[in-house]
């Protein structure tokens, strides 16, 4: 996992124990005065690799943007899922004729599928996922060549908006992510861990307004 559109320098790596895990916990500091703090866990009894990155923004208000890589060893005959109001859906394949192909917005997971083996990214604080590879601004109506050993951009901050959002918002916020290899003999991988309830208000006479 890495930090940044723009190179990132590390200043800070440790290994830190905490009960019945281990963390790896890296510090890198942007071109952009940005700082992040990446963690890596893996625990005992869970077959989940945790990833936690605190971010401060510095305030600087020129285009810039931050990703979180995940690169895998697929190889070019993958598929991918992500789910959305509750329904899993094959992406490029079960998207909608001329949908966007640069980004997709997930429910709460994403995963890609080699064969039987299934590599799941878990993110229920950054729903936006660029997969095989960086498509930012490409307005992308179809899938390009799959990728040999892609990876998943989570998508953690720009400024690139052209509507009321400032230009520069600097603070700090916390996002988590959730990996996972398993094994799948059904036509898609399990999405996700387990599903959450959806609910749909009804409104029975009268009028609503």
């Amino acid at each position: 996992m890495t930090a940044g559109q723009f190179a990132a320098e590390s200043h800070f790596s440790k290994v830190e124990h905490r009960g019945s895990s281990v963390w790896l916990i890296r510090r890198h500091e942007l071109i952009t005065g940005h700082r992040v703090e990446s963690q890596i866990g893996l625990c005992s009894g869970s077959d989940e690799v945790a990833v936690v990155w605190k971010v401060h923004l510095n305030d600087y208000a020129n285009p810039n943007g931050i990703y979180a890589a995940f690169p895998t060893r697929l190889a070019g005959g993958w598929r991918a899922f992500f789910n959305t109001a509750g329904v899993e859906v094959e992406f490029d394949v079960g998207q909608l004729p001329g949908a966007c192909r640069d980004f997709v917005t997930t429910e709460h997971s994403v995963a890609l599928r080699e064969g039987e083996q299934s590599w799941t990214l878990r993110c229920p604080d950054a729903p936006l996922v660029m997969l095989n590879g960086f498509h930012y601004g490409k307005k992308l109506t179809a899938l390009p060549d799959r990728l040999p050993e892609p990876f998943l951009l989570g998508w953690v901050y720009n400024n690139y908006w052209g509507t009321n959002f400032p230009a520069s918002e600097p603070g700090s916020f916390e996002l988590h992510w959730g990996l996972r290899w398993e094994s799948s003999s059904e036509g898609k991988p399990p999405l996700p861990w387990e599903q959450e309830v959806l609910l749909h208000p009804v409104h029975e006479g009268g009028n609503p307004g």
